[in-house]
């Protein structure tokens, strides 16, 4: 009963940590969402007002070009009529020497058309607008209305999200003041320099941008998704296996503490039979006939030797356990069943003892047909009359059962403790290659929210290629993760079949990103157009895709990788292709070496410009090289490159 109060109390604290824990990790996740959400809304909006100011800054230089000129002539056409509003102007219409009739544009009409230029041909709506207007056409719309009314009250910039036609926009509008050279066409109007005239409006239209931020909200979503999945899977795996290796465990020493009950309320019983045979001569000797009956049908072995370790007696249990009948059994010496380091240790307590108290060991006993049997044996001083020593009396216990049990326990307990370990480095290694690439993602994206009006279009492409990269390691990395976990329960199909290896491995090249590119890296396929293999075609994609994205990784710019195969033919007359991945980049030294294929020891590492190696991808080719009866290893020496080499099966 305490040891099952003890498991269900035990089973409690385990639910509740692994609850905790999950939970835990789901509230990570989900902040690691709103951070996301949060980060793309303010890139969207930081995008849209970036735009909004330029165009702006775009119709403020081109208006205050004009006013500083006065306007400028343009031929009179269907589209450019006088302005009516400037009719005042004794010169607003001319004629060149050639008789081509010219009128004036003053800078509000040359924004209006250029506006509905862009408007019509970009979606992008410019307005000038006023309270006071020459131009009826310019009248503001509701929201025009109310920010003008703002800039009567002092406020001096107005941007919003508002809706044209049903359609999302950003709005952004400033105060146009009155300056000298405006005079010229609104002094009419009453006026001074330093009025407000009105404002100047931009209206940038935000559907394709919600859209592409609302597809990278979505991609975002799926990875932590998927990330989230993999670590509750981790935890509920490991909560299951501990759980049933507790439960076998208690179990056992459920049984071992019955058997040693069992073993304390029989040796209590021969004691005591013992010390009654000693203090009552008499009544033994008139009770030998039933003496003898119940050693015959003792159910444990007893056994009496003398003082020369022969064995002068043994009961049925103690012929059967050691394995000889009593005509062939009396006479042998211990040493025919006991290792001399077994009797010594017998002899060495023997004579420290009083003569009078029984000693127990644990020996291990080998029969006459080679069995061993673990033996608890209780052995009590057989003396004469005169209460001189002639022997001993042994009773002996198989235990082996009792000790099988607790060898699986021990190996149980070892295994688990491995299987910690192992889960604790699988961890390491996720947790370490998510870090780099989600702190290079976040590291560039800051710098590039930060500075992104101070960088050119150039620098603004390489903040975002780099950012691309990381965003495609972290990517491979959860490829990775999610082939090695379907691997690990066995649900990986693999289905060889015939294919042309020089037409996989261009696959694969073609599949890479372009850091090959970026680095100056040369790829060069030298494997023989006519060579076939018997392979998954999945499972060799993996291989070699990831053999070369290591290697790119791990090449210096303007370096050389080289994809090989040759046949071979091993011991016993089996044809293989051996497939080799070479570079010249800054190679593996003899310790790191046999760390690369097993997840208690592998590492991740970092490349020639800070890339770092996904810890699960050479482990992930080991399996999958495995499946198909190959091996894989690696020649290198630290700065003279590295040969990854792998052997499959030829085509039959």
């Amino acid at each position: 009963m305490l040891n099952e109060y003890i498991f269900k109390t035990m089973k409690k604290s385990k639910i509740k940590y692994y609850f905790i824990t999950l939970l835990a990790w789901t509230m990570l996740i989900i902040l690691l969402s709103f951070f996301e959400l949060h980060q793309i809304q303010e890139e969207t909006d930081n995008i849209a007002k970036t735009e909004a100011l330029a165009n702006f800054h775009k119709d403020q230089a081109i208006r205050n070009w004009a006013a500083l000129h006065g306007g400028i002539y343009v031929p009179i056409d269907s589209i450019t009529q006088p302005n009516p509003a400037l009719a005042h102007i004794s010169e607003r219409d001319i004629e060149t020497p050639s008789g081509k009739k010219l009128t004036l544009m003053n800078p509000a009409y040359m924004i209006r058309q250029l506006n509905e230029y862009f408007d019509e041909n970009y979606g992008i709506v410019g307005h000038i607008t006023s309270k006071k207007l020459i131009r009826p056409e310019n009248k503001p719309d509701e929201w025009e209305f109310e920010a003008l009314t703002q800039f009567e009250n002092g406020v001096e910039v107005i941007s919003n999200y508002s809706e044209i036609n049903g359609k999302p926009y950003l709005r952004y509008i400033q105060p146009m003041m009155i300056k000298e050279s405006c005079l010229k066409c609104h002094a009419f109007q009453g006026y001074k320099v330093g009025d407000i005239r009105g404002g100047v409006a931009v209206s940038i239209p935000m559907e394709q941008i919600f859209k592409r931020a609302n597809s990278q909200k979505k991609r975002n979503a799926l990875i932590l998704s998927i990330i989230w999945f993999i670590g509750a899977l981790g935890l509920t795996i490991g909560y299951i296996k501990l759980n049933n290796s507790l439960q076998k465990q208690i179990q056992a020493d459920i049984n071992i503490k019955m058997q040693n009950k069992e073993y304390t309320s029989l040796n209590e019983e021969y004691r005591t039979q013992n010390s009654e045979l000693q203090l009552s001569k008499e009544i033994i000797a008139q009770s030998e006939q039933q003496y003898k009956y119940l050693i015959k049908n003792q159910g444990e072995g007893l056994i009496i030797v003398d003082l020369n370790e022969k064995i002068t007696f043994a009961n049925p249990a103690g012929e059967e356990l050691f394995g000889l009948p009593n005509n062939e059994l009396i006479g042998k010496n211990l040493s025919y069943f006991f290792d001399v380091e077994q009797l010594s240790l017998i002899k060495a307590q023997t004579t420290k003892r009083k003569q009078n108290l029984a000693s127990k060991y644990e020996l291990i006993l080998a029969r006459s047909d080679g069995q061993k049997r673990y033996i608890f044996v209780t052995a009590t001083p057989q003396l004469d009359e005169n209460g001189k020593t002639t022997g001993s009396l042994g009773i002996f216990r198989d235990i082996t059962d009792q000790k099988i049990i607790e060898q699986e326990i021990q190996k149980q307990n070892t295994e688990l403790k491995k299987l910690n370990t192992t889960k604790d480095k699988f961890f390491s290694i996720i947790a370490h290659d998510l870090k780099s690439p989600f702190n290079a993602l976040l590291g560039l994206s800051e710098i590039l929210i930060n500075n992104f009006d101070n960088f050119d279009t150039q620098q603004k492409k390489e903040f975002i290629t780099d950012i691309y990269n990381s965003a495609e390691n972290t990517h491979k990395l959860l490829e990775n993760l999610l082939l090695w976990s379907i691997s690990q329960r066995g649900q990986l199909k693999f289905n060889p079949k015939k294919g042309n290896l020089f037409s996989l491995t261009e696959e694969s090249i073609h599949s890479l990103p372009q850091l090959a590119e970026h680095k100056l890296i040369k790829l060069n396929n030298e494997i023989n157009k006519d060579i076939y293999v018997d392979a998954d075609k999945n499972m060799l994609s993996t291989i070699i895709r990831n053999l070369i994205s290591n290697a790119i990784k791990f090449t210096p710019r303007e370096g050389k990788i080289s994809i090989s195969a040759y046949m071979i033919t091993n011991k016993n007359q089996q044809n293989f292709i051996e497939i080799t991945v070479s570079d010249n980049g800054i190679g593996i030294s003899k310790e790191n070496k046999d760390q690369l294929f097993a997840i208690e020891k592998n590492s991740s590492t970092e490349g020639t410009e800070g890339e770092t190696g996904t810890g699960l991808g050479l482990i992930l080719c080991k399996e999958f090289v495995e499946k198909h009866g190959g091996k894989i290893w690696v020649e290198s020496e630290k700065g003279n490159g590295s040969k990854f080499i792998f052997t499959i099966p030829e085509i039959a």
